[in-house]
C-alpha cells in the first residue's frame, strides 16, 4: 500500500449545489508533487468542497482533476476524528489496512509504526472515550498515515482543539509529513496554521472561490520559535491582506 508523492492539477473546476449556490466557478490550480500546500479562505468559500472533489468524495459539475500518479494512494483526516467507539486506538488505526485485506503480520507492523509515530504507544489499547481531544486527533492522523499515502488531505483536523494543543499538533504534523514521500493539502481558516505548516499558501476569496494570492513559504525549520519571528509575522501579514481583499464584506 506504499504510495509515492502525487501532484494534483485542477482545470476549469465548477461545482454548484442546489438551489443554485455556486461554490467553485472555473478554478485552475496546480498542487506540486511532494509539497505541503494550504488552502486558506473564509467560511463557506468552497475549500472543503475542493478537497472532497480531489479526494473523490464529490464530483465536479465541470472541469478536470488530474494526478501525476496513475493510481494515487489517498488518505483523509477530517475535522472530527470519526473513530469507531468500540475499537481501541490500535483497532481504529488498523481499519484501512483491514479493509484493504493486508495480511495480519504486515498490518500489525504498520499499525505499531503509525501509533509510535504519533506518540500513542502507551494508549494503544484504550477506547476513544478514554482519550483526550488531542489524542483522538492523533489516532485519526495515525489512521491516515498507516497506508503511507502519496496524497494526504487534511480538512481542518485541529479546528475544535484549544490553541495550545493545536499548535503542538501542528508541530507534530510538520515533523511527521515532512519525513515522508507525500503531497499534503490542508484546508484551514487559520493564517498562523497555514504559514507554519505549508510550503505554499493558496488564499481563496469568498464564494465562489477564486485565487487571491499564492505565497511561497520557505522556512528551513518549523519549530515552536518560528511563530514569534519577524519573518513569520511578515508573511502572515501579506497572507492576511490577500484574505481580507477576497472577502465581500470588509469593515
Amino acid at each position: 500500500m506504499i504510495g509515492s508523492a502525487t501532484g494534483v492539477t485542477l482545470k476549469n473546476l465548477h461545482k454548484v449545489f442546489e438551489p443554485d449556490v455556486t461554490v467553485v466557478d472555473g478554478l485552475d490550480l496546480t498542487i506540486e508533487s511532494g509539497k505541503f500546500t494550504a488552502l486558506l479562505g473564509p467560511s463557506g468559500c468552497g475549500k472543503t468542497t475542493i478537497l472532497r472533489m480531489i479526494g473523490g468524495l464529490e464530483e465536479p459539475d465541470l472541469g478536470e482533476i488530474g494526478f501525476s500518479s496513475e493510481s494515487p494512494t489517498t488518505a483523509f483526516c477530517f475535522q472530527e476524528p470519526r473513530l469507531l467507539p468500540w475499537r481501541s486506538v490500535r483497532g481504529n488505526v488498523g481499519l484501512p489496512l483491514e479493509l484493504a485485506k493486508v495480511g495480519k503480520p504486515a498490518r500489525s507492523a504498520a499499525v505499531d509504526a503509525a501509533i509510535d509515530l504519533v506518540g500513542l504507544a502507551d494508549a494503544a489499547q484504550r477506547l476513544p472515550a478514554a482519550l483526550s481531544g488531542g489524542m483522538r486527533m492523533r489516532t485519526a492522523l495515525a489512521r491516515s498515515l498507516v497506508t503511507d499515502p502519496g496524497l494526504l488531505l487534511l480538512d481542518e483536523p485541529f479546528a475544535s482543539l484549544d490553541e495550545v494543543t493545536r499548535f503542538r499538533l501542528d508541530e507534530e504534523v510538520s515533523r511527521l509529513v515532512r519525513s515522508r514521500d507525500a503531497t499534503v493539502l490542508i484546508v484551514t481558516h487559520s493564517i498562523a496554521e497555514a504559514v507554519f505548516l505549508a510550503d505554499e499558501v493558496v488564499v481563496l476569496s469568498d464564494r465562489p472561490a477564486r485565487i487571491m494570492g499564492r505565497f511561497n513559504v520557505d522556512f528551513a525549520v518549523r519549530n515552536v520559535g518560528l511563530r514569534v519571528t519577524p519573518a513569520f509575522a511578515e508573511i502572515s501579514s501579506r497572507v492576511y491582506e490577500a484574505l481580507r481583499s477576497g472577502m465581500e464584506d470588509v469593515s
